[in-house]
Parts: structure tokens; C-alpha cells; sequence
């Protein structure tokens, strides 16, 4: 980051290997606002592969609304989530 910067994504708050990871905190522009957040990763054995399930839930204010953002957010998580179906399916990202 710019002069020695720092920024702070997410905080874990719970792992359970192999099973789940919680993360608390706002991502990119929702850093800027009044909102909570809380990002849980689940993991669950499904025919020989594993199922991935992201839920991403943020309240609070915007004095905007937030439908423009959520869509946003959730087209960049999802991108992630095809990215790290790639590297593993793959040995890198599309």
C-alpha cells in the first residue's frame, strides 16, 4: 500500500480444519461504511469431491441502499469461488 500502508480484509473468528472458517469484517468499498459482517466457508464431503459453500451476511447502513453493492460483492465472490475451483481442479487460476 501506499507509504507503508496496511488494511485489514477480514478477522478469523472461528476454524474448524477441514469443516469451516468464519471471518468477521466489511470487504473492499464496505470498509467505508456503517455495516457488520460475517463471511462463513463450509466444506462438506459430496460424492468423492468436496461441496464449498461461501455465505457473506452484511447489515447496517448505506445511504445509497445497498442492491447495487450486494450485486457487486456477490459477483466478486463468486469470481473468487470459480478462481479457487480452478486452481484446484486445475494447478491455476482461469
Amino acid at each position: 500500500l501506499k507509504n507503508g500502508g496496511g488494511v485489514e480484509h477480514m478477522r478469523v473468528v472461528n476454524v474448524v480444519p477441514g469443516e469451516l472458517l468464519r471471518m468477521q469484517g466489511g470487504l473492499g468499498p464496505l470498509q467505508t461504511l456503517g455495516v457488520a459482517g460475517s463471511m462463513t466457508i463450509t466444506l462438506k464431503p459430496d460424492a468423492g469431491n468436496t461441496a464449498v459453500t461461501l455465505v457473506y451476511a452484511v447489515g447496517g447502513f448505506n445511504p445509497g441502499g445497498f442492491r447495487e453493492l450486494s450485486l457487486a460483492v456477490a459477483a466478486m465472490l463468486t469470481e473468487q469461488l470459480e478462481r479457487l475451483r480452478s486452481v484446484v481442479e486445475r494447478g491455476r487460476p482461469k
